[in-house]
């Protein structure tokens, strides 16, 4: 992640001209270093309906996450949270 962030604030660095996002995953095409652009794709787990109303009651019940969550800050132990109510973030 370090060299991709490195050239993302480079003036020179990498373009994505098109950039999909759907639950579930992420597809951009990119030029970096390349001469030619190229697909990279990103998938992540989602959370059903169900299980994202758990882990917003265990977090009303601890207001410091809410307040750091809505500063725009992710709390180191956010995982906590997670595995209270049963589910595991890898």
């Amino acid at each position: 992640m370090t060299l991709g962030g490195t050239l993302l604030r480079r003036p020179d660095g990498p373009k994505s001209p098109a950039l999909d996002i759907r639950p579930g995953g992420v597809t951009a095409r990119v030029q970096g270093s390349c001469k030619r652009p190229y697909d990279v794709s990103l998938g992540v787990r989602t959370i059903n309906p169900q299980d994202w109303e758990r882990i917003q009651a265990a977090m009303v019940e601890q207001p410091i996450i809410a307040a750091t969550l809505l500063s725009g800050r992710m709390l180191d132990n956010i995982e906590d949270t997670f595995r209270s109510v049963g589910l595991h973030v890898p």
